[in-house]
């Protein structure tokens, strides 16, 4: 298998960018069958991230602070 880096990485993160390009690709593909499928969800996507940072300005979003447990030993 050959690998971009060098030196090698040892073998479980030798596979990461394989698995992420796989995932990669499942996006991809299941985005194109979906887009077939349904006319404008491309353009509703794109107008969906486009008003995202007017969304986060308006809509504060809470946070409850994480409740102190004690540790177990």
């Amino acid at each position: 298998m050959p690998s971009c880096f060098y030196p090698l990485p040892p073998w479980p993160v030798d596979t990461f960018p394989y698995i992420f390009l796989g995932w990669m690709v499942v996006g991809g593909t299941w985005l194109f069958v979906q887009s077939r499928r349904r006319q404008g969800i491309l353009s509703d996507i794109e107008a969906d991230l486009e008003r995202t940072p007017e969304i986060m300005d308006q809509e504060p979003v809470e946070v409850a602070a994480p409740a102190s447990e004690p540790a177990v030993a």
